[in-house]
């Protein structure tokens, strides 16, 4: 660990899980697998009460900070909740059924800390490829594919969220309001557009 600077900011980490505590803990494991820090790390449990507090204690996850809703609030929710206590410049969500390679921050942080500071201020979310895997092997590649303004570039490609391999600048996600609760599906495709009207850019790694 270390702590923030211009050059390497915070950047809060969360995985929010439903009732899937295995799968959950693969994505815990591939969070602390990071090679970026300064790293702040939040588990949003919602509505399930599973073996999962316990087991980050036995495993010596200090670092992490665990809340869990007493009701389900819904994906939404549960990432507002990690937006309202997030202290990182930055902050990525991770499902709980998937999982980031160890460079997957680095990366992302290294490309915005080559941006010019005009651009930079303008970007409300780096992101990545996916791959879908299945038995261990790789079924399909999912690209990033809006780059650049997010409205011009939703005109010509269409939205293309990838919610676990984004970083977005958290003054961005609250300068928009955060994730609409009131949403029973759709919430990143409804952030993506959020974040096109407000005039902000996405990057692509």
């Amino acid at each position: 660990d270390c702590d923030p600077t211009a050059d390497r900011p915070l950047v809060t980490a969360v995985v929010t899980t439903y009732d899937r505590p295995t799968q959950a803990k693969r994505a815990i494991q591939s969070v602390r697998a990071q090679t970026y820090a300064p790293m702040e790390f939040l588990v949003v449990e919602d509505g399930t009460d599973t073996d999962l507090k316990t087991w980050l204690m036995e495993n010596d996850y200090t670092n992490v900070r665990y809340v869990r809703h007493a009701e389900n609030q819904g994906l939404a929710g549960a990432r507002n909740t990690a937006l309202a206590l997030a202290n990182g410049d930055y902050i990525a969500f991770l499902d709980d059924d998937d999982a980031w390679k160890p460079a997957r921050i680095e990366y992302q942080m290294q490309l915005l800390s080559s941006s010019q500071d005009a651009e930079r201020q303008e970007t409300a979310v780096v992101y990545c490829g996916l791959e879908s895997r299945q038995d261990g092997q790789v079924q399909s590649i999912l690209y990033p594919e809006n780059d650049g303004n997010l409205a011009g570039s939703i005109r010509t490609h269409g939205a293309s969220t990838v919610q676990s391999a984004c970083l977005f600048d958290r003054t961005a996600l609250l300068d928009v309001g955060g994730y609409d609760e009131t949403l029973p599906s759709s919430i990143d495709h409804d952030i993506w557009m959020s974040l096109a009207v407000a005039g902000y850019a996405a990057r692509t790694v």
